[in-house]
């Protein structure tokens, strides 16, 4: 199940990123060797994700867009680099935000990406449409709320990230 792949500058080797299913580990970065028409393994991971990647210019690094694994996953996706051959990884970001696609310049230099940065926020509004609204307390902002509803004693189920609460409407 590659989740992406990316062509080596040399021509001779097609880096693919996927999803461990089943065996020890979470996710790995497979190298398709087209001179021999095999498969070889770069690396295997337990605590990323890889969700893009793309070759460096020189062939001597793959970047990688992952997300962190933990206790749990949480949602904000960010950008690692791998030298080549060696596997050696390196944090490029690691905060709050998010980054979605990314591009390496022709000579290697420059690596542009796009942060986005979470914020979220349940409002309680009255349900006449009349007056204004109050904002549930005790909800992280940078955490990006999928979902939420009412229970039948007055309360709100809201899924945050990867964790889902049983709070009162005051928060």
């Amino acid at each position: 199940s590659p989740f992406s792949v990316s062509w080596s500058p040399d021509g001779k080797r097609i880096a693919i990123s996927q999803f461990a299913f089943s065996g020890k580990y979470f996710s790995k970065i497979q190298m398709m060797n087209l001179a021999t028409n095999t498969m070889e393994t770069f690396v295997e991971m337990n605590d990323k994700l890889p969700m893009v990647i793309q070759w460096a210019p020189d062939g001597r690094a793959l970047y990688m867009l992952y997300l962190q694994r933990s206790d749990q996953l949480n949602g904000n996706v960010q950008l690692g680099v791998y030298s080549y051959p060696d596997g050696k990884f390196r944090r490029v970001t690691n905060d709050n935000s998010s980054y979605y696609s990314m591009a390496v310049s022709s000579d290697g230099k420059t690596l542009a990406t796009v942060q986005a940065d979470i914020s979220g926020e349940v409002d309680i509004l009255p349900g006449n449409g009349e007056g204004e609204g109050s904002a549930i307390s005790n909800i992280d902002r940078k955490e990006a709320i999928e979902s939420f509803d009412w229970t039948s004693d007055g309360q709100l189920l809201v899924s945050e990230g990867w964790r889902l609460m049983k709070m009162k409407p005051d928060g």
